[in-house]
């Protein structure tokens, strides 16, 4: 009997402890972003040049005088702007003038590739090469990096 009375008296003391507790404010997860931070040392500079278009987008031009078998190359750092990490999701070329890109061109990246993660505020250096198989005229394209969060 004793053992009744005091799980009775422990059991309303609990119920009196419980309590509901509200809370409400405002959650922020983080923003991402990236911003090409450098463009230059474009090799040789007196027949590749390179410029930022954009927070995202390289601006590239290879002069008339390109000759054939040889590869072209501009640096660049592509900086981490955001306050989570970001990995590159895809990196577009697009021709600008003429376009389509002339017969015989070839664009790529090294350094800076798909899947690439960058911590916030961190740079990651890259190169954008050019190589011609044939003879073109003067030619200008556009590099992009798109960014996602880091765990997509």
């Amino acid at each position: 009997m004793a053992l009744l009375v005091a799980l009775g008296a422990m059991g309303g003391s609990y119920g009196l402890w419980s309590e509901i507790l509200e809370i409400s404010g405002t959650v922020e997860t983080g923003t991402y972003g990236a911003n090409i931070t450098y463009c230059g040392g474009c090799t040789p500079s007196a027949i590749i040049s390179c410029d930022i278009v954009d927070s995202d987008t390289l601006g590239v031009t290879v002069a008339d005088t390109a000759e054939v078998g040889t590869n072209y190359y501009c640096d660049f750092d592509v900086r981490n702007s955001g306050t989570i990490p970001l990995k590159i999701h895809s990196i577009v070329v697009d021709p600008v003038d003429p376009s389509p890109l002339p017969t015989g061109v070839s664009v790529w990246t090294t350094g800076v590739v798909v899947d690439t993660p960058i911590e916030p505020g961190g740079v990651k250096g890259g190169t954008v090469y050019v190589s011609l198989t044939g003879d073109v005229s003067q030619f200008t394209f556009t590099v992009t990096f798109n960014v996602i969060p880091w765990n997509q």
